[in-house]
């Protein structure tokens, strides 16, 4: 049971899964209520929905994980080799391809200047 705390309109202003003070029982309808609007003020308002939300910071959370696995390894926390084969494969293929399309980018930016 999850117990609120309501300001003078009645409103949820805090949640408590024990008993406090100041905090009453409150309807699983509520609680979900509030806690939907928390997580959009978190996230900010956004026009998509969840499901299409997720699907676009997949991409962003896998660079997140590349970058922490990365400096894992540089500061000698973790061991690259302790990771399963296929894992190893997808990140070296990953860290290729982001260098090529560096590499790309650069080419692109000084193009007047470079001829091949």
């Amino acid at each position: 049971m999850a117990y609120a705390k309501r300001d003078a309109a009645g409103k949820i202003e805090a949640l408590s899964l024990r008993e406090m003070e100041g905090f009453a029982p409150a309807e699983p309808s509520e609680v979900m209520a509030f806690l939907s609007e928390v997580s959009r003020q978190a996230l900010g308002e956004r026009t998509t929905p969840p499901e299409a939300f997720l699907a676009e910071s997949d991409a962003r959370m896998a660079r997140v994980v590349e970058d922490l696995i990365a400096l894992l390894i540089e500061h000698e926390v973790f061991d690259l080799e302790e990771m399963p084969k296929e894992a190893r494969e997808r990140l070296a293929a990953r860290r290729i391809s982001r260098g090529e399309a560096r590499a790309l980018k650069l080419i692109a930016e000084h193009e007047e200047t470079i001829r091949l």
